[in-house]
């Protein structure tokens, strides 16, 4: 369609108007493009010019001296004009020759008449012209944007509307979400794209919120010059929010009607993932319903869509997520407690953390992006999952789906990763099928004699060797979720503290769970608000345990700045801390100092570390030598604290049970001063 192609300098010689002119210079600067027509006499007059102008003159300005026009000439060329229309005259007999080769090299079209004209007349025709065009234009706009509009409506509206873009421009389009995803139309373009995109990409920027730069970018391009396939980009924003980028494989220079129609493809991409948001917070609150009941209740409510996944036999991990603005702290720094969640208070009331409307706050609009992502990333590492907001937590159900051909490393495992030689018993509780006798078999069995009372059955035991490649798969999952929630500037800055609970095979015992990872949520976290993880004045609860083991309570990130900042904490990893975290923290201090209150006291007064050489010495099994190389001090200081301790605390100090009492009150005393930064061991 003509009124697609821009209005050149050579459609303007085809005017009836110009039927005399001759054109005597800049013949390949014919496709400059005329987006206005100018009668322009003075010489000093160039700075007054926006570009792609057609100027009229008689050359009364000029006179003849041969330096003014060239130096006049030379101001419109640089300010991008497409051409000069000049009528000869006795102002300006002819055209130099000087003139005309500038004219030719700088791609400069020079018409002249040689018959006086009305410039009147051409400035009327050409501007109802390009009026004419425009309203052309504003009416084929209109029809494709009615028909992007009705793609919104159909099945796969994205693709369908790159599709269209695609036929009514001839460009290879792709576009890019927030969360990663990308589309391509069409497909076999991705090649191309990547190629042209090898360059800078031309267009707007990240964050910058006006479209295409519609300027030319020099002589060259203004003449229509061709300088191979470029990649133009266009911001899809909703909600003053980037949410997308949609850009275009152009060759040679963009024309004004495919910055519009980009304009129009953006607005209904940014409509189509706004409806997308919308179904997508109805879907969340129906959601939170029953996992709310689930986690904090028991209540087995579970949607048909749910229970397919949340069956028994099925291995279920339960996460607990707190997002945290980089360098900020939050106002509670411990997770809600599970226990005491009661139906109809205001913190757990269901939907109370999602507004009516979606212009709701970044945290909302983090949620919503992270409900839409997290089905896709956690159905790569094998797994259906889940996501709710508990106050200013999310909690994630991760049921697994893997078989155990493909778990790659749960050899032994079956039923959805129940492991082999376990059944499920009627409460919920995996237990060995050797267990499972009948009632004859059970009769003949004698309990063993003097043995301890077996301990309540815990859902992970006989899953141990399934718990690392499931858990390991489940952190890859949080990693990559947050990766790319972090890609986006409404989660900029974005730090994460996670907490896991242990596995389970019934949605029963879900609650359990989630108990479990809120515990594990609230060790990272002291009073002062920030994560024990991320916080680099106190090392996170693994690192504080006295078995010296490698801590899983990574921060991943922290030295790759592309990356998230994550703090990871699963709840076997928490010890003695689990005991600790369910105790009365005064209890616990009293504790701290009926045992250790002596050391304590003479590290603060003194400034030595005798607490410390405790801890050491009991974690290398009261191994003097490897307790030295550990604290790297002389033999002989170690055996002067050993002798200041035992003054301390009394002979027999490292004999049990004493011992025994004495390193749950040094791991106590560590774990109160994580809790409240500022309170001495």
């Amino acid at each position: 369609m003509a009124i697609r192609k821009p209005f050149c300098v050579k459609d303007v010689l085809q005017r009836p108007i110009f039927q005399d002119a001759k054109l005597v210079a800049g013949r390949d600067g014919l496709e400059r493009p005329v987006r206005w027509v100018h009668v322009l006499e003075v010489t000093d007059a160039a700075e007054l010019l926006h570009g792609e102008e057609l100027i009229l003159t008689t050359g009364v300005g000029l006179g003849r001296d041969e330096s003014l026009t060239f130096q006049y000439v030379r101001g419109l060329i640089d300010r991008g004009v497409s051409g000069l229309c000049i009528e000869l005259g006795k102002y300006f007999p002819e055209v130099p020759e000087g003139l005309r080769s500038l004219a030719d090299a700088s791609r400069f079209p020079i018409i002249v008449f040689e018959r006086p004209v009305r410039f009147i007349d051409i400035t009327q025709d050409i501007h109802a012209h390009l009026i004419n065009r425009h309203h052309d234009q504003l009416v084929e706009l209109e029809r494709i944007s009615r028909q992007f509009l009705q793609l919104t409506l159909r099945p796969q509206g994205l693709r369908r509307i790159l599709e269209l873009l695609y036929r009514e421009t001839g460009c290879p389009v792709r576009l890019q979400e927030e969360d990663g995803e990308v589309l391509v139309y069409p497909e076999d373009a991705e090649a191309e794209m990547a190629a042209s995109a090898s360059g800078t990409p031309e267009g707007t920027g990240p964050g910058q919120g006006e479209a295409l730069d519609t300027k030319a970018a020099g002589a060259g391009e203004a003449a229509g010059e061709s300088r191979g396939p470029r990649v133009f980009c266009q911001p899809i924003l909703a909600m003053d929010t980037r949410v997308g980028e949609l850009s275009v494989v152009v060759r040679g220079k963009p024309t004004e009607f495919l910055h519009l129609v980009l304009d129009r493809a953006a607005t209904a991409i940014a409509q189509e993932l706004l409806r997308r948001m919308s179904l997508e917070e109805r879907r969340l609150r129906t959601t939170r319903r029953w996992m709310d009941d689930l986690l904090h209740r028991g209540v087995d409510h579970l949607p048909a869509t749910a229970a397919k996944h949340l069956r028994p036999e099925t291995a279920l991990v339960v996460t607990a997520i707190l997002p945290l603005p980089r360098g900020g702290a939050v106002e509670a720094a411990t997770a809600p407690n599970p226990g005491s969640a009661t139906p109809g208070t205001q913190a757990e009331e269901p939907g109370e953390a999602l507004r009516d409307s979606l212009e709701g706050s970044p945290e909302d609009r983090l949620l919503l992006r992270a409900a839409r992502i997290l089905p896709r990333v956690f159905q790569n590492y094998g797994f259906t999952a889940w996501l709710s907001p508990v106050g200013n937590h999310w909690a994630v159900i991760a049921a697994n789906t893997r078989a155990t051909a493909d778990s790659g490393g749960t050899k032994g495992t079956r039923n959805g990763g129940r492991p082999r030689g376990a059944v499920v018993s009627s409460t919920g509780t995996l237990v060995p099928e050797s267990s499972e006798l009948t009632g004859s078999r059970r009769a003949h069995t004698r309990p063993a004699r003097d043995s301890f009372p077996s301990p309540p059955a815990r859902d992970s035991d006989p899953a141990r060797s399934l718990e690392p490649e499931v858990m390991m798969r489940v952190r890859e999952a949080l990693r990559e979720l947050m990766r790319r929630l972090s890609s986006g500037n409404a989660a900029d800055g974005q730090e994460w503290v996670v907490g896991i609970g242990r596995i389970v095979f019934h949605p029963a015992k879900v609650s359990e769970a989630w108990r479990q990872a809120t515990h594990a949520l609230a060790a990272q976290m002291p009073t002062s608000g920030r994560p024990l993880g991320i916080s680099s004045a106190v090392p996170g609860p693994r690192l504080l345990a006295a078995s010296g083991s490698k801590s899983t309570a990574s921060v991943a990130g922290q030295a790759d700045n592309e990356q998230p900042r994550i703090s990871f904490l699963s709840y076997d990893d928490l010890y003695t801390w689990q005991v600790f975290l369910q105790m009365d923290e005064r209890a616990l201090a009293e504790f701290v100092d009926g045992q250790i209150g002596s050391l304590l006291a003479h590290d603060r007064l003194h400034g030595t570390e005798l607490v410390e050489t405790a801890r050491m010495f009991f974690a290398c099994n009261q191994s003097k030598q490897q307790t030295a190389q550990a604290l790297f001090i002389h033999r002989q200081t170690l055996y002067y604290r050993l002798e200041q301790i035992s003054a301390l605390l009394g002979d027999g100090w490292n004999q049990p049970p004493r011992r025994l009492a004495l390193e749950v009150a040094i791991d106590a005393a560590r774990f109160l001063a994580a809790r409240s930064p500022g309170r001495g061991e």
